[in-house]
């Protein structure tokens, strides 16, 4: 079937099955934000997001999007405010993501700092897509950061 929907900001269409995840047609078009679903959908790290959500792609199925969906990987987020903002309050709180679960938390903390969260909200999630690469609580005080460098331009 022929599957379209904006993907970073373009119209595209591709050839897929219905149930086909959107995780595969993604690294299939060159996408390298979006990892292999290696363990069912459990560590979050093939996050997108869909319609300004984060979403494990891994889970989306082809068929379910049509010409209004949206779906952004981090190849474009990187060029947002908001990324600029979490890029700055990571550094702040010196945490570093590898490439394989960067775009589960750069995700995380875009949807913590469009949305309002409890703090164990955000460590159960944090939690949730855990990394040998990082902790959560240098995750949680890298969000801090990032928002105190968004409350700082007066965004919130």
């Amino acid at each position: 079937m022929l599957v379209k929907f904006i993907l970073n900001g373009a119209e595209r269409s591709f050839e897929a099955e219905a149930d086909e995840p959107l995780s595969a047609l993604l690294r299939r078009d060159g996408i390298k934000s979006v990892k292999d679903e290696r363990t069912g959908g459990r560590c979050e790290f093939c996050t997108v997001l869909l319609d300004g959500k984060p979403v494990e792609s891994c889970k989306i199925r082809s068929g379910i999007l049509d010409a209004e969906s949206e779906v952004e990987t981090l190849e474009s987020f990187r060029s947002s405010e908001n990324f600029r903002h979490i890029s700055k309050g990571f550094s702040r709180a010196d945490f570093r993501p590898c490439s394989f679960c960067e775009a589960s938390k750069f995700f995380l903390a875009h949807e913590i700092l469009e949305s309002s969260f409890s703090q164990e909200d955000i460590r159960r999630k944090a939690r949730d897509m855990e990394c040998g690469c990082t902790d959560t609580e240098s995750l949680m005080a890298g969000i801090r950061n990032a928002l105190s460098e968004m409350s700082g331009k007066g965004k919130k």
